[in-house]
């Protein structure tokens, strides 16, 4: 039986926004602006750096991992299965790395509330993980460690159950009001059901 995908950013979207999973569906782009690509550039000079495959001044860490945007992947139920790309992971010490870049860095309680980061160690069954912050200009780092605990890998199950009832259920339309969007969605004035404000 062929099963159906599932990546982190796919669930997260579909839950605070229903009906993005149609968006989606229909291959419409979600819009990038410059925040965004200054992050893409960023993320590729760090882990570059810290898998050893080009060495930046600039990134002010320590850390050694041995694969850059890694692809995992795990089944999950009989018709569904999960995916999602860590920023970095080393399979010597069975461990990812996080990566965000912000105006102001991340907290460590910002990183412990991301469900990301359990859901990417259920996917790997990696428990360590190291969180890296800085602004997209590659300043002020900070590094956070965590060892996700069970508890964490239920709130991870518990979210991909509440996207898969979404998806069973066949209702995408439920946070729409009117039939439209407001644009606060990730397609933002791209999105299907956008109504633009006069």
């Amino acid at each position: 039986m062929k099963k159906l995908y599932l990546s982190f950013s796919t669930l997260d979207a579909l839950i605070k926004h229903p009906h993005t999973y149609l968006c989606k569906a229909m291959g419409i782009e979600q819009p990038v602006n410059e925040y965004m690509e200054a992050g893409k550039i960023a993320h590729k000079i760090v882990t570059d750096h810290v898998c050893g495959i080009k060495k930046d001044p600039r990134v002010m860490i320590d850390l050694e991992f041995t694969n850059p945007e890694y692809k995992c992947f795990k089944d999950y139920r009989d018709n569904y299965a999960l995916y999602g790309f860590c920023d970095a992971v080393s399979f010597k010490s069975k461990s990812i790395m996080e990566y965000k870049t912000s105006t102001k860095p991340w907290s460590q309680q910002r990183f412990d509330d991301l469900i990301q980061i359990p859901f990417y160690s259920l996917v790997t069954e990696f428990r360590k993980i190291f969180m890296v912050t800085s602004t997209s200009d590659l300043i002020n780092f900070k590094v956070f460690y965590k060892e996700v605990v069970d508890k964490e890998i239920q709130k991870a199950k518990d979210f991909i159950e509440q996207g898969i009832a979404i998806i069973e259920k066949g209702d995408f339309t439920s946070d729409l009001v009117g039939g439209k969007c407001d644009g606060s969605c990730n397609y933002r004035i791209n999105c299907h059901f956008y109504k633009e404000v006069l």
